[in-house]
């Protein structure tokens, strides 16, 4: 209720993401309605054939190394043989499915990129952060 401005802006940032990638970060305090305008995006790209990852900050999991590259991720591990064995084996290594030491964070971050790539070529993903408050 209310929020029919801000759904709007939600709903462009989808459709130009559509096109050709779009970001927004929506940020505010807790209790004022994000995760309201979230779902009901979500639930748009979703009825546009989308694929939609999202990832929750949870201030417990703070001290976890990547967890919310896991949280990001995890959905789409089905697609690791679409995309160099090398780089499934970092995402292993950093998610904590194999053994091994953890990657470098370049090394990482090449290889979720390219785990994305693979997703979306399957189909159109689109993701969605929800940020507290002091979030960048």
């Amino acid at each position: 209720m209310g929020r029919a401005s801000e759904l709007r802006a939600l709903e462009a940032v989808l459709a130009a993401g559509s096109a050709e990638g779009e970001e927004l970060l929506l940020q505010g305090d807790p209790g004022v309605g994000k995760t309201v305008l979230l779902d009901a995006v979500a639930t748009a790209a979703r009825a546009d054939g989308a694929h939609v990852l999202r990832v929750v900050g949870v201030e417990a999991e703070e001290d976890l190394a990547f967890s919310a590259l896991h949280q990001l991720l995890y959905p789409l591990l089905d697609q690791l043989p679409a995309i160099p064995a090398f780089q499934a084996g970092v995402l292993e290594q950093a998610l904590s499915i194999r053994q091994g030491s953890v990657p470098g964070r370049f090394a990482i971050s090449a290889a979720a990129l390219a785990l994305l790539q693979a997703a979306a070529r399957r189909e159109p993903t689109g993701g969605v952060r929800e940020a507290g408050p002091g979030s960048a």
